[in-house]
């Protein structure tokens, strides 16, 4: 009988060991699978504020471009008038000495 005893004593104790060590086993699992989705949250997470950070990069970088080129329009808008100004300025010269030539040519006055 004190065999037996001994033979159950051990089978219960198997069987407890069994039983704490799989629900052991089980709760470390469960922490294991609710890091791992943890981790791939704070990753996704990261991913977008990685993506978001390089699209405003990218909007300042173009923005700067943007910027640039309309300077060099304005620059280029102003020369354009200026020319414009000096071409006016070039015709009524030519028109007011093309009426002089006219006049003198009237007058028989030779120019030397």
């Amino acid at each position: 009988m004190n065999g037996e005893k001994l033979y159950m004593t051990g089978v219960i104790i198997l069987f407890l060991v069994a039983v704490i060590g799989g629900v052991f086993l089980w709760q470390v699992a469960c922490i294991w699978l609710n890091n791992r989705r943890e981790q791939r949250k704070w990753e996704s997470l990261e991913r977008e504020k990685d993506r978001e950070d390089r699209l405003e990069r990218q909007r300042v970088e173009w923005m700067g471009i943007i910027k640039d080129q309309n300077d060099r329009y304005e620059k280029m808008v102003l020369e354009v008038a200026k020319i414009s100004e000096k071409w006016a300025k070039t015709e009524s010269d030519y028109n007011r000495a093309k009426a002089l030539m006219e006049k003198v040519n009237l007058e028989g006055v030779e120019i030397r």
